[in-house]
């Protein structure tokens, strides 16, 4: 948020076995991210090598929270690669971390990447089943960013579904979400979706 602040040192220390890994995994981290902005097949693969040595990084010190977050960047690698089992792994354990770290948003933010996997899979059922489940944890953190994700979800499963009705119902309110936010690459993707139930209703 843009605004005056102020960063105040207040004490020195030496620095720990744990905070040199920590800088070990940022940088490790750092370097997984340059690799993928290359976007070919090869420096995605070693991205996800990078993210991997990474994450052991991060098992060793117990840090659970960058564990839950290294994972989810594996898993959108590997969706990238079209692995999608591999990706669904990912984003599954990564909810787990969140869900232990009682992190709501994580967690639920982590359930829309596995539903959104699901969808992409055909996995209609399942998807439809984790968005529920994302919405009826949304009111506990009030975000609307994920609240229209979840919505577009539901609305994609139950297209899928052949619930034309439902389905249009959950994405216009993902959309309207959509539009006040704005995300207009997330408007993009649910108009995509209107226009197919629009489609399959042959209101061309």
């Amino acid at each position: 948020v843009s605004g005056v602040y102020r960063l105040e040192i207040t004490g020195f220390r030496k620095a720990s076995e744990q905070d040199q890994k920590q800088v070990i995994a940022s940088q490790m981290l750092s370097e997984a991210e340059q690799l993928r902005q290359k976007w070919n097949k090869e420096s995605l693969q070693n991205a996800i090598h990078k993210y991997a040595a990474a994450y052991g990084v991060w098992q060793s010190i117990a840090d659970q929270r960058q564990q839950a977050a290294t994972l989810k960047n594996i898993g959108d690698v590997w969706e990238i690669l079209s692995e999608q089992q591999k990706a669904l792994n990912c984003f599954t354990r990564a909810q787990k971390l969140y869900k232990e770290l009682k992190d709501r948003k994580g967690e639920i933010a982590t359930l829309n990447t596995i539903a959104a996997s699901y969808v992409y899979r055909g996995e209609n059922q399942k998807a439809l089943d984790i968005s529920n489940q994302a919405l009826g944890m949304i009111p506990t953190i009030n975000d609307s960013w994920e609240n229209a994700r979840a919505l577009h979800n539901l609305g994609a499963a139950l297209y899928g579904m052949n619930d034309m009705q439902k389905a249009k119902e959950a994405l216009n309110e993902a959309m309207r979400l959509r539009q006040e936010l704005p995300d207009r690459s997330g408007q993009a993707e649910t108009i995509l979706y209107l226009g197919y139930i629009q489609h399959a209703l042959k209101n061309t």
